[in-house]
Formats: C-alpha cells, structure tokens, sequence
C-alpha cells in the first residue's frame, strides 16, 4: 500500500473537493465527453487505483465512459501511464 506524502496528507481532501466540485459542472462534464487525452485516461485510472470505495462508483463509471470511447493502444497507453504515475508516488 502506498503511504501518502506529507503534501497528501495535508491537502488530500482539499485537492479531491475541488476537482469534485469542477467534474459535477455540466460544462466540464461535456468538454471530458468530447476532449479525451492519454493524460486524461491514466489519471482516471489512477484514481481508481487510489479512490476510497464511495468514490470508486462515480470515478468508475467515468472511466469505463472514458475507456469505451479510446482506441485499444490508447487504453494499453494510459494503464501504463497510471501505473508510472502511482509508482512515482511512493
């Protein structure tokens, strides 16, 4: 498991409040629809990986909106990204 930094610790909470606060906006929501990037994709799975299991529907049923729409290289791209990303963490 990893072990959050001190930053994490500290905003943690902050940090998932506001970006709640931007994916509930309608405008938001429509330009994600629209605008799928590899950087977008890792970190939605990535967020997973870290999600508490209350968040975990939410962010999964983005994901999975996510993943339906990207191309089979651009899934394998983004898996191996998100792992980067939260091996980086540690």
């Amino acid at each position: 498991m990893n072990t959050p930094s001190a930053f994490q610790s500290a905003h943690g909470n902050d940090i998932v409040r506001d970006a709640l606060r931007e994916l509930r906006s309608p405008a938001r929501r429509l330009f994600t629809r629209h605008a799928l990037t590899l950087g977008g994709l890792a970190m939605l799975t990535a967020a997973m990986e870290r999600a508490t299991p209350g968040d975990r529907q939410w962010i999964g049923g983005m994901q999975e909106e996510a993943f339906s729409l990207a191309s089979e290289a651009e899934r394998r791209n983004a898996v191996a990204l998100a792992q980067d990303m939260l091996a980086s963490e540690k």
